[in-house]
């Protein structure tokens, strides 16, 4: 559900394929090195498979986006700056993560 609600976020009008820009892509489930569910699209053209975050800096976080907007949050509000292991209890991270 998480890559449906981001998806139209990214691409108002549709899922376009990020390496050939075909507007025909559905949503495929995989799982991840963990075992866990990986929301992917695939394009029917080209058959590139995809997530939401290609292409962005977050491409190849392992963290939820809901934790780094969380901490992009914290740090933004924080007048005098936040430290790593405040931001890591905050938000339930490592401080190495952090």
């Amino acid at each position: 559900m998480h890559s449906i609600i981001w998806s139209k976020a990214r691409w108002s009008r549709g899922v376009r394929c990020v390496a050939c820009d075909h507007g025909k892509c559905w949503p495929i489930e995989s799982t991840n090195k963990t075992g866990g569910p990986r929301r992917l699209f695939q394009c029917a053209a080209c058959k590139l498979q995809f997530s939401v975050t290609a292409g962005t800096l977050f491409h190849d976080s392992h963290l939820p986006l809901t934790k780094w907007f969380a901490a992009i949050t914290l740090m933004s509000d924080a007048k005098k700056g936040i430290s790593a292991s405040q931001l890591g209890r905050h938000i339930g991270m490592t401080y190495k993560t952090a």
